[in-house]
């Protein structure tokens, strides 16, 4: 799978299944940042109930994404958890406060982005 389709398209079925472990946590984080940029999107737009699907959507990702971390990995692992924490805890009052969907969406456009440097050579050279 290509790095720009990854970005343009929403992942079928067959990628998903087909994909390796970077790739789907690549995945992970294109969706969550498109969720949140969504929500902030559906609130601008005064569609509060939309807004709210789709913070649902970026945490059960942060949840997700939380979940697969290996505690035996140790400070990364460790500090990731404590980003999504702080993620989850910017979702729980976006509706109180202003830019914090914004915010949580640079944050997992960094993350994403990071993932993506860091996942390159794996991808590219075919290691699962």
């Amino acid at each position: 799978m290509s790095e720009g389709r990854l970005m343009q398209t929403i992942p079928s079925e067959a990628d998903i299944l087909s994909a390796r472990p970077e790739e789907l946590t690549l995945m992970l984080y294109e969706g969550a940042v498109r969720f949140a940029r969504e929500a902030a999107d559906a609130r601008a737009s005064g569609d509060p109930e939309e807004a709210r699907r789709m913070v649902a959507r970026v945490d059960a990702i942060l949840v997700e994404l939380a979940g697969s971390l290996n505690p035996e990995a140790g400070e990364l692992s460790a500090n990731l958890g404590r980003i999504y924490e702080y993620l989850s805890r910017r979702l729980a009052v976006a509706d109180r406060a202003p830019g914090a969907l914004e915010e949580v969406a640079d944050h997992l456009q960094g993350l994403a982005d990071a993932w993506r440097e860091i996942a390159r050579p794996a991808v590219a050279g075919g290691v699962r």
